[in-house]
């Protein structure tokens, strides 16, 4: 995408421009924390227990920032575009309410918008035996939650 095509489509009303309901999954962000191994659980292997802090989906909105009340939304009548004057020319944009959609959506009470939360959880590591200093561990799936349903990044 990108292109000519798409700045007169969204200048001139060709089309509804970029949403979010249009963008594909987005992998979460990576974490990255630093933790002091005791020296005989670096050679024997052990478990950590650690409380990490990361951005999980919301569980009201389910990650979409937003929810859906019945009917159309009223900015658009439904339409997804809106009419705005630039001198002599009208233009068809986006609607800033409905983000192109047409649906009638309210903020998300419980992120505000963010489609995610923070949250903090136990996590048990384990550290095989071994363990040299300044190594690092890839926990998969471990990290922030994914944007519009796309997988979470590591720890």
């Amino acid at each position: 995408t990108g292109g000519f095509r798409d700045i007169f489509s969204s200048m001139f009303g060709g089309g509804r421009g970029a949403t979010a309901a249009d963008e594909g999954p987005e992998p979460g962000t990576d974490l990255e924390y630093q933790v002091n191994v005791p020296f005989w659980t670096a050679i024997r292997g052990g478990v950590m227990r650690l409380n990490i802090t990361r951005q999980d989906v919301c569980a009201t909105c389910h990650g979409q920032g937003a929810l859906e009340a019945p009917g159309k939304c009223p900015q658009c009548n439904g339409t997804g575009q809106i009419t705005q004057t630039g001198g002599r020319m009208k233009f068809n944009v986006q609607c800033p309410r409905c983000h192109g959609t047409g649906k009638n959506l309210t903020m998300c009470p419980t992120c505000h918008g963010e489609g995610t939360i923070s949250n903090t959880e136990p996590l048990e590591v384990r550290i095989k035996a071994g363990t040299r200093d300044g190594q690092r561990i890839r926990l998969p799936g471990k990290g922030n939650a994914g944007a519009h349903g796309g997988t979470a990044g590591d720890l």
